[in-house]
Parts: C-alpha cells; sequence; structure tokens
C-alpha cells in the first residue's frame, strides 16, 4: 500500500501484514535492480511507530523525505512528518555468477562436471555437478571475492577468480584438459599407468588389466582412432630374447583389447625389443633398477594422429609457450624495452600525481561496484603490478548534494569497496589505502545553495588514485 519509487529505484511501500512489523501499517523498502527485487526492509524506529505509518516520500538528490501517521503526540488523526536521511540504507546484494563446463581444445560440453564454489580463504560455499548441458549457477554476494573449481575424472581441473559486483549476472567459463592422452617423444599416446608382466612371461596380469580397461574405454568414445600397441623392453638380455618377449606381451595386450568387442582392423601388435630406449641405458652401461624401469613399458600409439587431430582437437593438443614460460626456461627472446611513457599512464592535477583512468562511476546513493568501473579499475591493477613500489591512495568524492555527513559516509563506502576489489586481485594492502573526502574537495563552484546542471555536479563525483610516494616515479624519468 502507499507505494512510492524514488529515483534512485528504491521501492518504498507501507503494509501491516509482514511478521516485523511494530504495530499497524510499517513502511518497509526494496532495491529494484536488473534482475531482482531485494527483500523488504523495515525501515525501523523512528520512522516506524506502533500507529499507521505511510504514505512514505524522498527527495533523492537532497535525502529530505514525509510521510504520514496517526502516532501518539500527532496534532491531529493523521500528520505529516518531515526528516532528512543521513546514513544510506545498504540493501542485500546478490549476484549471480554462472558458467558452462567445457573441454578446452573441442568446446565440447562437459556433462557430470564438479562445480565448487569457495570463498576468499579457500572455504567451500557451495557446489553443483552439471547436467547435460554442462551449466552452473551459484547466487553470491556483493563486492567479495570468490573462487570457482571446475574437476571431471580423466580432465585436469580449471580454477576462476572473480569479485562480485552489482548488475549484471556474472559469466565464469570453466575449461577443462582432457587428460585421456600424452605427448611423448614426439608420438601421442593414450595415458595410462605402467603396465608390468610377471618375469619372461606375457600374461595379462589384474592390475594390467584396469590400465588395459582405459585404452577399451577411449577407443569406444574415440570411433575413429587407430592404435599401436607397442611394447619395449630393457637392454638386459640378449637382443633376439628381448625381441620376441616384447612381441608376445604387445600380442597379449592387444588380444585382450579386441576381446572386449573393439574392431581388430582399429589395433595392432608391435614388439620393439630393446630398440626404443628413453635413456642410455643400452648394453654394457650401469644403470639402476629404476632407470631400466623407464625402458621397460607398453604404450599405445595413435598411429593416425595427423588425419584425425583436427576432427578431435583435444587429443594431444598442440601446447604454446608464453613470453613468461620461455623466460622461466631460459629461452632467449626480445623484449620491447620501450614501455610506453609515463606520461601516458600518470597525469598532474594541481600538486597531486593521479593514475590516469576513465571517470568510475557509481549507482546514486550506492558503493556497489558496477560493470564498468572494474575495466578501469583493472588499468589501476596493471600499473601497481608493473610499478611494484607504487603506494596508492583510493580517494572518492561526492557532490554537494545532500548533507555533508551523509555524503562522507557514502564516500568511506566507496572507497572501501574499491580498495577491498583492487586487494581481490592480488595487491597488497599495504601498498594501498581509501579515503572518502565527501564534498569537501569541490573542483567548481557547485558548494551548497549554488545552482549547477547534472553535468557539472558529474565533475565533483570522482574517483582519484593518488601516487603518495611520487620520488619513486622521478627516479624511473
Amino acid at each position: 500500500m502507499f507505494s512510492f519509487i524514488s529515483g534512485d529505484d528504491e521501492l518504498y511501500f507501507s503494509s501491516d501484514g509482514r511478521a516485523d512489523g511494530l504495530g499497524g501499517l510499517d513502511i518497509y523498502v526494496s532495491k529494484i535492480t536488473e534482475n531482482r527485487i531485494t527483500k523488504p526492509q523495515n525501515l525501523g524506529k523512528p520512522l516506524n511507530s506502533d500507529k499507521d505509518d505511510f504514505s512514505f516520500i524522498l527527495n533523492y538528490e537532497t535525502r529530505r523525505g514525509y510521510f504520514s501517521s496517526n502516532r501518539n503526540g500527532g496534532k491531529g488523526d493523521d500528520d505529516i512528518y518531515t526528516f532528512i536521511q543521513e546514513i544510506p540504507i545498504e540493501f542485500e546484494c546478490i549476484q549471480v555468477v554462472k558458467g558452462v563446463v567445457i573441454e578446452k581444445y573441442s568446446g565440447r560440453l562437459l556433462a557430470g562436471s564438479l562445480v565448487v564454489l569457495q570463498d576468499e580463504n579457500g572455504k567451500e560455499l557451495n557446489r553443483k555437478i552439471t547436467d547435460d548441458d554442462a551449466t552452473f549457477s551459484f547466487e553470491v554476494e556483493c563486492n567479495k571475492s570468490f573462487k570457482l573449481i571446475g574437476t571431471k575424472e580423466n580432465y585436469s581441473k580449471d580454477a576462476a577468480e572473480f569479485f562480485s559486483t552489482e548488475g549484471k549476472d556474472l559469466i565464469v567459463p570453466l575449461q577443462l584438459i582432457s587428460e585421456e592422452f600424452v605427448s611423448e617423444r614426439g608420438k601421442c599416446l593414450v595415458r595410462i599407468n605402467p603396465i608390468y608382466f610377471d618375469f619372461d612371461k606375457s600374461d595379462i596380469r589384474p592390475d594390467a588389466e584396469i590400465e588395459l580397461k582405459k585404452v577399451v574405454e577411449v577407443m569406444r568414445k574415440y570411433p575413429d582412432i587407430i592404435i599401436e600397441g607397442g611394447s619395449h623392453t630393457d637392454s638386459r638380455g640378449t637382443f633376439k630374447y628381448n625381441e620376441s618377449l616384447s612381441a608376445r606381451r604387445a600380442n597379449s595386450t592387444v588380444q585382450y583389447i579386441i576381446a572386449q568387442g573393439i574392431d581388430p582392423n582399429r589395433i595392432s601388435a608391435k614388439g620393439y625389443g630393446e630398440t626404443q630406449l628413453v635413456n642410455g641405458c643400452a648394453d654394457g652401461v650401469n644403470c639402476s633398477e629404476k632407470e631400466h624401469q623407464f625402458n621397460r613399458r607398453t604404450e599405445f600409439v595413435i598411429v593416425n594422429y595427423e588425419a584425425i587431430k583436427h576432427k578431435y582437437p583435444e587429443i594431444c593438443p598442440p601446447t604454446a609457450v608464453s613470453a613468461e614460460e620461455q623466460i622461466e626456461a631460459n629461452f632467449d627472446i626480445i623484449v620491447d624495452r620501450k614501455l610506453e611513457s609515463l606520461n601516458s599512464q600518470f597525469e598532474t592535477n594541481g600538486d597531486k600525481i593521479t593514475i590516469k583512468i576513465n571517470p568510475i562511476y557509481f549507482d546514486l546513493n550506492s558503493s556497489y561496484i558496477r560493470e564498468d568501473a572494474t575495466k578501469e579499475l583493472t588499468k589501476v591493477i596493471h600499473i601497481m603490478e608493473k610499478y611494484p613500489n607504487l603506494i596508492i591512495e583510493c580517494g572518492s568524492h561526492t557532490d554537494s548534494r545532500a548533507i555533508a555527513k551523509y555524503n562522507h559516509w557514502l564516500s568511506e563506502r566507496r572507497a572501501e569497496r574499491t580498495v577491498d576489489y583492487i586487494i581481490s586481485k592480488g595487491i597488497s594492502r599495504t601498498r594501498i589505502s581509501g579515503k572518502g573526502y565527501g564534498e569537501s574537495q569541490l573542483t567548481n563552484k557547485c558548494a551548497d545553495g549554488v545552482k549547477c546542471n547534472d553535468y557539472e555536479h558529474q565533475q565533483n563525483r570522482r574517483t582519484e588514485f593518488v601516487v603518495k610516494n611520487p620520488e619513486i616515479l622521478k627516479s624511473m624519468q
């Protein structure tokens, strides 16, 4: 009853049918966002009483409001009361984070994946097994750091950290990589644990059977692959003996796989004996048992890899090496040291040096980080990573509309939210601080009582990232 929507999308109404009421009609408020309406909050005393309180209205710029009430102490039946809001209402803020779990190289949907939601300390908050569409969805509080971890048997895990914001649903995809195959020595192999045979035997042992079943499952999953089962020995024993033993073992493994229903035309056997040693343990070389064990192996090589790699890009995908990995691997790379000039990243405002970014906007009377603001904050983070000794103050400013106390509180909250976001991305808390200046540092004439348009007020609503140790930058020039 008696509903009213303010200019900042706050829905006010009165109700006498809610459990948290104080008596008669009470005034409630909900925030209208793009995706939902927040749970109604009772505005409490002194706005509400044990009588009827209703017809609430509020000027969202000046924060002066009015309502009617038949409470005790009035001049008649229903009286009109006025007030000034000094502290903003903090609404429950929920963001939906959702995504889909796919195989990284093929884009194939991975139904049956486990997705776990953790808080910034690694505590599990929720989990879900994906259905056939491989999608997941969680509701999280705004302005907090979280982590998603996706796993599935025979796939590498993927993890993604994110910072929740107010507004649109957040899309966080998870990409797992198949671990059913491995590239070794220029060959694409089915990944299995070592297959062991008893000494001088070629019979399939129970532990070997477990690994061979993996090969069978892979061949059923990818019906176009053709495999060679190759058996290798170490260099001990005569060359002819090793060749014969490896041939028997290769044939035993292949016959087992064929017996499971695999087309014989898709798999062949070959014994290599000691002809393809993977280390230097040839005849006459003194090696440990562990070194010899590396040569005693059974491999299942995809022999038609070139023919099927485009159809199944997740099978032994080519791996790109990043610049960082090249450096770590001691590769010689040429780095362009002509970094963009300091002038393109910083600017001087009076006696202050600030990081140059586009304006950061907040919704009116809100301190929640918007999606468009995260793009600018990412620039700040990259600069702080680039200059690891830089110390920054995040200063938040408002215009002069609303009372000074309200503006100071709002700017403090905005600065705090902004700093929390930057810290959540790995910047040390010792390198950044937040301060709310309210309306104390206006950049133009638009003080209390001066008539200005919204563009002029907007010049005062700003967030600045001030360099507190500018001598660091001077030393780089």
